[in-house]
């Protein structure tokens, strides 16, 4: 019942967002009734600051703080009143809004406070001209780490403050904030259906009948759109509904009968309608036996009654159509009328077969059209930027600004934020502890600053929200001792004053560089959720937050190293023989399939035997393991496209590069051999021809003139068979892997380091190389020097440490062209080995002990 009190204004803003936001010719025109349900929500509304629809349920949320008492009144019918609440009860009340809290500031209002949504100023027709000239001002003057690639660097590039005034600017991008969708449930809307069409017994549908059905559903839709923008209020989609008989309006059959008549004439001098399906079936029998009744001169008469109504209605209807305007096609692609029925029209299908003067033509070009194969993304797309989709730097945390110091500074209490907030902060089962508090002082300022962890992520890289706390108003200005109240700051909107830990660290750094940081004990929560006491105060020493944080950071490197030999091991130990192309395995006449409930045990028991005697021969097993050859990378078993980007344009490798230049590297072969993937399989004559590129063959097979079904059936013939690959070779806590493109060529060699993330979160740190201008050697060297690179991270930018290290190198990592030797960098990693092993073995001791 406490969740339904704070979920209440969450979850009428998601009801809005999930019944609204849709595509911008798909949505409702706004009545301005904020209280109804079809209060279409725009982008510039999120946009807007203090208005925004977040910053309203946040404020909603604070008012809970502040009044629980009136927040909470059904709670406080079944609890008692809220002073008599027991601590954990309030507690638990406290940390939940604290969490909605967070969540909302995270999701729903930082987000809007970077570009290119800070763009919204120059996109709003209400705007005055100062505040699009001070935005567009801004826009230049902002660094390049906190514009995003997409829009705003590219209005930066190509304009200048005067031309973003302009109205047709303004009015462009207005277009562009108004066809923003802000959420992804139109998405899970259109495609709900799937679920009930694959919802069948037996072998289901093809994936040839969901994507015709699919096709055919999103054109009924957009049809219909059309029909009621064109018709308005007078359009009423088809219905499968209907009435009972006993209930149908009047006039409402096209043609009446004798019998029809009759039975309105007897129904009509009836004193009483009839109420309900039994006195209308009733009513029905007797009409019936009475109408049987009747001679064959009465019912004669009954039929020309019927008939002159009929001719009556039907010059009305033809009067009316006449005064119509005329049906004219439209929606997509004009294929479609607003009168019909069937979202496709009669007309265009029937001009459209009729368009093929041969029987036979319609039957070709359907053949054509069903194995036509797409063209190639690279073919359409162009190479990928390199650059961040969004900004890289987090709302009010940019280091740009900052000096070198000041950077510094800033590091450290980061560093120290995040380690107070791994060992301190309650787990997320323990609901009802107090959040964590925090004092940052700083003598030279005599400044205290207090804050209040409200969220926090459970990933590598911490994302916080803290709120920010104040002195009561009846203390004194300086820092007392305790005990003494705190309270939520709160903004002049009315919403909570907050930072996120990148905000929070630059602002710190920003004032001075003597904080000290301090842990304080609360005490018991009194009338009201918006006042802390605080009973003492735990000073910590950042030097040893430093040299936990590096121990912390070494601790998951290990950890990391033994689940990366751990999955090795495990793909040796169970090594998968799949069939060959064509090829089915033979089963005995006269038997069914296998018994595998009976076979299950005396395979596990096998398997278990196998790997204790292959853990008492690791170290052997590793040794091989870094000798052996090992395939490829790809997920699919080598049908995944070219992920990493390394695909050139042309098939030929280039020239190797004279190998003077770099003695420490070794050069590059003029003849790379090629990846065992790309043997063609034994007993595969079409291995011959995987060496060429498959849209190589198709477009010869067009130029050449032959037709769609022979192409068809080559590219069959020529399809690479299915192999399973060894997914890549651990080396410390980073992984190495070779890139194998879809046809089999090995393009490349791939690390992934893992261990860096950006404040999104959302990309993996990794790297790639492309084998064509080097040999593997030299590929496998520069990458080793990339990953080593990566454990020096401790100066890198906090918000943005995959950024940073993707983009150290150059092209081709020609920055690490010179460095340490393998020997030296694969000694530097035995330590994450040796401890990955001996991880492993008490983990397998403990397992055979129980």
């Amino acid at each position: 019942m406490l969740w339904l009190h704070i979920a209440a204004p969450c979850m009428k803003l998601h009801w809005i967002l999930f019944k609204t936001s849709t595509w911008h010719s798909d949505r409702p025109q706004p009545r301005g009734d904020e209280s109804s349900a079809d209060v279409v929500l725009s982008l510039g509304q999120f946009c807007s600051g203090p208005g925004s629809p977040g910053n309203k349920v946040i404020r909603d949320l604070v008012r809970q703080l502040r009044e629980p008492k009136a927040a909470y009144r059904v709670l406080c019918f079944f609890h008692g009143p809220f002073q008599d609440w027991p601590q954990a009860r309030k507690r638990i009340a406290l940390r939940s809004v604290l969490i909605t809290l967070g969540q909302l500031i995270r999701k729903v209002v930082e987000p809007f406070l970077t570009y290119p949504w800070k763009l919204w100023p120059l996109a709003d027709p209400d705007a005055t001209q100062d505040s699009a000239r001070v935005c567009a001002e801004e826009l230049f003057r902002a660094p390049g780490c906190c514009v995003d690639s997409g829009c705003s660097a590219r209005i930066r590039s190509t304009s200048d403050v005067a031309s973003c005034q302009d109205a047709d600017f303004r009015e462009f991008l207005q277009a562009v904030f108004q066809r923003v969708v802000l959420t992804s449930t139109f998405i899970e809307r259109k495609f709900a259906h799937f679920s009930h069409w694959t919802d069948v017994k037996g072998q289901g549908a093809s994936l040839g009948l969901l994507a015709a059905k699919h096709v055919t559903r999103s054109f009924r839709d957009a049809v219909e759109i059309w029909r009621r923008s064109k018709l308005g209020e007078a359009y009423a989609p088809h219905q499968n509904l209907s009435r009972p008989t006993w209930c149908r309006k009047e006039d409402t059959v096209a043609r009446l009968n004798g019998y029809h008549l009759f039975s309105k004439d007897l129904k009509e001098s009836q004193a009483t309608r009839c109420r309900g399906a039994q006195e209308s079936s009733d009513f029905l029998k007797d009409a019936t036996r009475q109408w049987k009744a009747l001679s064959a001169q009465d019912k004669r008469a009954w039929s020309e009654k019927a008939r002159a109504h009929n001719a009556r209605k039907a010059a009305l209807q033809m009067a009316e159509a006449q005064d119509k305007p005329p049906d004219l096609p439209g929606g997509p692609w004009k294929m479609s009328t607003a009168s019909e029925g069937w979202p496709l029209s009669e007309e265009y299908l029937k001009g459209f077969l009729e368009s093929f003067e041969d029987s036979n033509a319609f039957a070709s070009a359907r053949r054509q059209w069903a194995h036509q194969e797409p063209e190639p993304v690279e073919e359409d797309l162009p190479l990928r930027e390199e650059g961040n989709l969004f900004t890289v730097c987090a709302p009010g945390g940019c280091e740009a600004r900052l000096s070198e110091d000041q950077k510094v500074v800033m590091r450290r209490l980061h560093t120290s934020l995040t380690v107070l907030v791994k060992r301190f902060d309650p787990s997320k089962k323990n609901i009802s502890a107090l959040p964590l508090t925090l004092l940052w002082h700083s003598r030279s300022k005599r400044r205290g600053v207090f804050t209040t962890l409200a969220f926090r992520t459970y990933t590598a890289h911490l994302d916080m929200i803290l709120l920010e706390m104040q002195l009561d108003s009846s203390e004194r200005n300086d820092l007392p001792e305790p005990p003494y109240s705190l309270k939520f700051k709160i903004t002049e909107c009315g919403t909570a004053a907050y930072f996120n830990d990148a905000s929070l660290c630059v602002t710190l750094a920003s004032l001075s560089d003597d904080w000290t940081v301090s842990r304080l004990t609360l005490g018991d929560l009194g009338e009201t959720l918006s006042s802390l006491s605080v009973e003492g105060i735990l000073l910590e020493d950042i030097d040893e937050l430093i040299r936990d944080a590096a121990r912390l950071k070494e601790e998951e490197r290990a950890l990391r190293a033994a689940g990366l030999m751990q999955r090795a091991r495990r793909q040796r130990q169970r090594p998968v023989q799949r069939p060959r192309a064509g090829a089915q395995r033979a089963r005995p006449a006269g038997r069914g399939r296998p018994n595998r409930r009976g076979r299950g045990p005396a395979r596990r028991e096998a398997a278990y035997e196998e790997g204790a005697a292959e853990e008492e021969e690791e170290e052997e097993e590793e040794e091989e393991a870094e000798a052996e050859a090992w395939l490829g990378d790809d997920e699919g078993g080598g049908e995944q496209d070219d992920v990493w980007g390394l695909r050139q344009p042309c098939d030929e490798p280039s020239e190797p590069s004279a190998p003077s230049a770099r003695p420490s590297e070794p050069s590059a072969p003029s003849a790379r051999p090629s990846a065992p993937s790309a043997r063609p399989a034994a007993g595969n004559p079409a291995g011959e021809g995987q060496s060429q590129g498959s849209s190589s063959r198709a477009a010869a097979a067009v130029s050449a003139g032959q037709g769609f079904d022979s192409l068809f059936e080559r590219r069959r013939a020529f399809r690479r068979v299915r192999q399973d690959r060894r997914r890549g070779l651990p080396w410390g806590p980073f992984q190495l892997q070779p890139i194998v493109a879809a046809d089999g060529e090995q393009t490349g060699w791939g690390a992934v380091c893992g261990q860096h993330h950006d404040r999104d979160g959302s990309n993996q740190c990794k790297k790639a190389v492309s084998s064509r201008r080097l040999g593997d050697e030299t590929c496998m060297l520069r990458l080793k020097r990339w990953l080593f690179e990566g454990l020096k991270d401790d100066d890198w930018p906090v918000h943005a440490q995959r950024t940073h290290h993707v983009g150290l190198g150059g092209r081709d990592l020609q920055d690490f062209a010179e460095g340490l030797s393998e020997r030296e960098m694969d000694q530097a990693m035995a330590r994450y080995s040796d401890a990955a092993a001996a991880e492993q073995r008490s983990r397998s001791a403990a397992c055979r002990h129980s």
